[in-house]
């Protein structure tokens, strides 16, 4: 019996240290978990038409048929892999290496796809600026929307940026607006929608302002 309660015990310490170490490493590949998102493995990876370097990985990825033509397109955040690494001046010195990216793909019939935008403004990296900013909340809206939720520093506001596909690319149109404390989101709609190539999180007071 004592030795079935020591036994016990030990598989506990055990169970509890690997779920810590599990949640640890996948605290940083993907923040949100949707049913049109895929998570960053190996096949995922291989899988994108755009050059990732050996120090850089797929955060998260959005897959559907954004601008009807009935093949699978795509919506990527990328990082580099160092970014929870670097730290002080060797972070600050080369910050440029450190922004998120927002990649848009279009897929074309052979199962192939085409970048057609690419913006270092609208994800926030871990450790921008301190303290830390961050995304949530990457999803897919409606049939041709997606939007994804960002964390401003210094303030107690979450702003859900969505995109709408527009002709030739996605267009920032809407802006939620919400507190830490209230789930309750206020949705502003833009007057003049702002490609994503030229959306900057920085300007979002701005956008509201319109």
């Amino acid at each position: 019996m004592i030795k079935t309660q020591i036994f016990f015990i030990i598989w506990l310490i055990l169970f509890f240290s690997c779920k810590e170490t599990k949640q640890e490493v996948t605290q940083f590949e993907v923040m949100n978990s949707d049913t049109s998102a895929i998570k960053h493995n190996a096949q995922s990876q291989n899988d994108i038409p755009i050059a990732i370097t050996s120090n850089e990985v797929v955060l998260d990825s959005l897959i559907f048929d954004f601008n009807n033509d009935q093949t699978k397109d795509k919506v990527l955040i990328r990082a580099n892999s160092k970014e929870k690494e670097i730290m002080g001046d060797e972070y600050f010195n080369n910050i440029d290496s450190y922004y998120r990216t927002l990649d848009i793909l279009v897929g074309k019939n052979n199962e192939k796809h085409t970048q057609i935008s690419s913006n270092k403004n609208i994800i926030p990296c871990l450790r921008c600026n301190e303290p830390m900013e961050a995304y949530s909340d990457f999803k897919r809206i409606g049939k041709n929307s997606f939007s994804v939720d960002v964390i401003q520093k210094a303030e107690s506001s979450i702003y859900q940026l969505i995109f709408e596909w527009k002709k030739d690319n996605f267009y920032l149109a809407k802006i939620g607006v919400k507190s830490f404390y209230d789930e309750n989101a206020k949705m502003i709609k833009l007057k003049h929608s702002i490609n994503i190539n030229e959306a900057m999180t920085k300007n979002i007071s701005d956008y509201i302002k319109q």
